[in-house]
């Protein structure tokens, strides 16, 4: 079962560079534990994100498309 997005052992990413990588990471590690397809993947990203850099990512290429990539959206 993956953590709620204000839970204390949720995923977090706040915007800085240098913790996009591992939080990633993080989202790719929790969403594979919890059987979540790949295509849920951009999804739980987004919802784990800050709400500046969610509202970003939400436009993406990578996340509007039909057929949602993680490996497009993560590289």
């Amino acid at each position: 079962m993956l953590p709620s997005r204000s839970a204390s052992d949720a995923p977090q990413f706040t915007g800085a560079p240098t913790h996009l990588a591992p939080f990633l990471i993080e989202i790719s590690e929790l969403t594979v534990q919890a059987g979540v397809p790949n295509s849920g993947h951009i999804k739980l990203a987004i919802c784990y994100a800050d709400l500046n850099e969610s509202e970003l990512w939400e436009m993406l290429p990578e996340a509007t498309a039909p057929s949602q990539d993680w490996a497009s959206f993560y590289y």
